[in-house]
């Protein structure tokens, strides 16, 4: 649903929506407190969707980072998401706990075979952004199967990673920085773009799936609403343990953030 940021927070057909910006900490930490207090400290599905690319021509000629000094994709598309996700794991824990059933779906994305393990644990001053991406997006995986390995048996979490499929959207449309030629190029043809990528509407539908199916398996990787295989990477249960730990400290780090 698109709606001016300026109405956040006032209902409109029963959704509310609040401001959230990944890459600050002190957003993240308002959006979590936000949602306590209007919603009965109750949640029962967390999915984690939100997520940027940026200079997808390669045209930066350095490294960009956030405020606080991380890699622009990483810091929002995974540090921002475990921080959210952490921040809400609580009411989760509780919910599962009470009714059975709490789910945590990470929007990940084909992309992440770009990533690599050795990656994870070093500074990516020569990584161009869709190796950033695709890193960031790996990261994900690692979270959901972790966090299904921690708290699935004792609080009933069923935590999945999928990829929606390409779609025609702001993602694939919507490129920031973009110079004149190929925002004019992109309109000649982006009444073809129904025809060859998905409408936000079919890409929704493994989320759906993951977030609504009785029969979900926790701990796996999803596309076109059945489990599928990221790369050998991703089953690297050691790695994802380390950027779990690693991640945390990062996180209680922040205190009150």
């Amino acid at each position: 649903m698109r709606r001016d940021l300026r109405d956040a927070g006032q209902p409109v057909n029963g959704v509310e929506a609040h401001r959230l910006d990944l890459a600050d900490a002190g957003s993240v930490a308002d959006f979590a407190a936000w949602y306590r207090e209007t919603s009965g400290s109750r949640l029962d599905v967390l999915i984690n969707n939100a997520a940027i690319v940026r200079d997808v021509l390669w045209r930066w000629r350095k490294r960009r980072v956030s405020a606080d000094g991380f890699e622009i994709h990483w810091r929002t598309n995974y540090l921002g998401t475990f921080h959210l996700t952490r921040r809400l794991l609580p009411m989760l824990l509780e919910s599962g706990r009470r009714c059975g059933d709490a789910r945590v779906i990470n929007v990940s994305s084909h992309q992440h075979d770009k990533g690599r393990n050795d990656r994870l644990f070093e500074p990516p001053d020569r990584l161009d952004s869709w190796t950033a991406y695709g890193q960031s997006k790996l990261a994900l995986i690692h979270h959901a199967f972790e966090l299904q390995r921690r708290y699935g048996a004792d609080s009933n979490i069923r935590a999945a990673a999928l990829h929606p499929g390409s779609a025609y959207s702001n993602m694939t449309f919507g490129w920031q920085d973009e110079p004149l030629w190929l925002r004019r190029t992109k309109r000649l043809f982006t009444p073809l773009a129904p025809l060859i990528l998905l409408t936000p509407n079919q890409a929704a539908q493994t989320t759906i799936h993951c977030a609504t199916d009785p029969h979900l398996e926790g701990g796996q990787y999803h596309e076109r609403c059945a489990k599928a295989e990221p790369i050998r990477d991703a089953r690297d249960e050691a790695a994802s343990r380390r950027l779990w730990n690693e991640t945390d400290r990062w996180f209680r780090s922040l205190g009150s953030q």
